[in-house]
């Protein structure tokens, strides 16, 4: 199984989980590398988990512009790949690890840092940056989601492992908090 998490940020990352080992890369800066690096990265994924971005008050005009491109080139990306994704908003997948801090307590580098230090712990074997860490927690937020065991709603109504596309197909207002966007 594979499971790729992708932060959008201009200095964000994408990082890949398959079968329970990690890799991740640094977005490149051009589109033409953004691409070959995000065919490489997919090739083969189950799913994607591709954090949402949107504007911060107080952001210049021109930094909100470049955020938005390289978040619509990356969601292009992603659906042309045929892989089936979900936009999963920062906070959901911050809460789930423990990783949600009231609004000044911490300046953004040390945000940063402590999701760094998060990253580092659950992939003790890559070399973490700033760059890759947050990446390397949405795959790692999404790999949980989606090998989480689950009531089927077959007929026996074992408990088995499932994927998040099963889990969506379910009765169970539970197990339908996110939306799931699939290739059509």
């Amino acid at each position: 199984m594979i499971v790729v998490g992708i932060d959008p940020g201009s200095q964000g990352g994408v990082g890949r989980i398959e079968d329970g080992k990690a890799s991740a890369k640094k977005i490149p800066k051009t589109l033409h590398d953004r691409r070959v690096m995000l065919q490489t990265m997919l090739k083969g994924a189950d799913f994607v988990f591709l954090e949402h971005a949107h504007a911060w008050r107080g952001e210049g005009a021109t930094s909100v512009f470049t955020s938005g491109r390289n978040y619509g080139e990356l969601c292009m990306g992603v659906d042309w790949s045929g892989v089936p994704y979900e936009v999963v908003a920062a906070l959901k997948w911050q809460n789930d690890l423990d990783l949600v801090f009231y609004k000044g307590r911490y300046t953004k580098t040390e945000k940063k840092n402590i999701h760094k230090d998060k990253a580092q712990e659950l992939f003790p074997d890559i070399k973490m940056t700033h760059a890759i860490a947050d990446a390397l927690l949405i795959a790692h937020y999404g790999w949980g989601r989606f090998i989480e065991a689950t009531r089927c709603s077959g007929s026996d109504g074992q408990i088995r492992q499932t994927c998040l596309p099963c889990v969506k197909k379910t009765d169970t207002p539970q197990q339908n908090e996110t939306s799931t966007t699939t290739n059509s």
